[in-house]
C-alpha cells in the first residue's frame, strides 16, 4: 500500500526487527528496483520503542509516518496528511485520521472510526488516548517535532506509541483528517485472545510507567487519575496479586470518589480471590460473542 500512494515523493524505510524468515531477500529485490527503499536489519529484537527510534534516526524527510506489516494505507493517505500539514497552523505536530477496522479471517467490517479531537488536547489524552490518536499506522508527525520531543520509551513493553503521542500533545497541537486513511486488520485470535501471565506483567509495567511519567499532571485531573489507577489495580488482580490490586483500587476510590465500577471490582477481588481472572475472562468471552452477533446482524 506504500508503493501505491498518490504522493510519491517519499523514502521508504523497512525496519527488520531481526526476523528469521526471508524478509531480507524479498526487500533487497524491491530495493534494487526502487532507490527510495532503504532496508535496515537490527542485530537484535529490541522491541517496539527501539524499532521506532532506529527508524526515526534514519529518516531524512520533513514528515514521518509508520506502517505495521498487517495494516494497509488508503492510496491518498500520505497526500492528504501532507496537504493538511501544509495548510494547518504551524503549531500542529501530529496529524491522525480515520480507520476502518476489519476481521482479516472472516473479511467482516468491524468498526469505522473517525477522530474528533483537535487542538491542544494534552489533558484529555492522559486518559484513553487510543481514541484520540489511533494506532501508529494512522499518524503522521513532523520530523522537527520528533527531533524536539526525543526518543520513544524503550522500556515500555506496550503502549510506548501512545506515551510518545501524549508527550507531543503536551507541546504541540493535534489535528486529523476526517476521512478513512487506514485499513486496520484483526485476526480472530487477537480479537478473542486471553491475556496470560506474561501479558499481564507487561500491562502492569506499561501502566506503571505511564502513571509515573505523567503523575504530576494526572494529580491535577482526579477523574482521569482514578481511571488509570483502576486499570492498574485491575491488572494486578488479574495477575493474581490481590493485595496490591486492592490497595491500588482503594486509592482509585479515594481520589475519584466512590463509583459503582471500581467498588464492584474491589469487592469482586475480595470475594473471588484466585478465581478473579478466570471469571473475568469468562465475562470477556460473553461480551465478544454478543458483539459478534450484533455486528453480524
Amino acid at each position: 500500500s506504500v508503493l501505491n500512494q498518490t504522493f510519491q515523493d517519499y523514502e521508504l524505510i523497512i525496519l527488520d526487527d531481526h526476523s528469521t524468515d526471508h524478509t531480507s531477500q524479498v526487500v533487497e529485490q524491491y530495493a534494487m528496483q526502487d532507490k527510495r527503499i532503504r532496508y535496515i536489519r537490527q542485530s537484535k529484537n529490541g522491541g517496539t520503542g527501539f524499532g521506532f527510534n532506529t527508524a526515526n534516526s534514519a529518516a531524512k524527510g520533513t514528515y514521518v509516518a509508520y506502517l505495521d506489516d498487517d495494516d494497509e494505507w488508503r492510496s491518498e493517505k500520505l497526500e492528504l496528511q501532507v496537504k493538511h500539514f501544509q495548510q494547518c497552523d504551524s503549531d500542529v505536530g501530529l496529524v491522525t485520521g480515520g480507520i476502518q477496522y476489519w476481521n482479516k479471517d472472516s473479511g467482516c467490517m468491524l468498526e469505522r472510526w473517525i477522530p474528533n479531537k483537535r487542538g491542544h488536547i494534552y489533558w484529555e489524552s492522559l486518559g484513553d488516548s487510543g481514541h484520540i490518536f489511533g494506532p501508529p499506522s494512522v499518524v503522521m508527525i513532523k520530523k522537527s517535532v520528533i527531533d524536539d520531543i526525543g526518543m520513544f520509551h524503550e522500556d515500555m513493553p506496550r503502549g510506548c506509541c501512545q506515551q510518545y503521542y501524549r508527550r507531543i500533545a503536551k507541546k504541540y497541537a493535534i489535528d486529523f483528517i476526517d476521512d478513512v486513511v487506514l485499513d486496520y486488520y484483526y485476526h480472530n485470535a487477537a480479537i478473542t485472545s486471553i491475556l496470560d501471565k506474561a501479558d499481564l506483567e507487561k500491562c502492569i509495567k506499561a501502566m506503571s510507567i505511564k502513571i509515573d511519567s505523567f503523575k504530576e499532571d494526572l494529580q491535577k485531573v482526579p477523574k482521569i487519575y482514578a481511571q488509570e489507577l483502576f486499570k492498574l489495580g485491575n491488572f494486578y488482580c488479574r495477575f493474581g496479586d490481590q493485595i496490591k490490586g486492592q490497595e491500588i483500587l482503594k486509592e482509585s476510590l479515594r481520589i475519584g470518589g466512590v463509583n459503582l465500577r471500581t467498588s464492584m471490582l474491589y469487592l469482586s477481588s475480595k470475594i473471588q480471590g484466585e478465581h478473579y481472572e478466570e471469571n473475568y475472562n469468562r465475562l470477556r468471552r460473553v461480551k465478544h460473542r454478543l458483539k459478534a452477533l450484533i455486528n453480524k446482524d
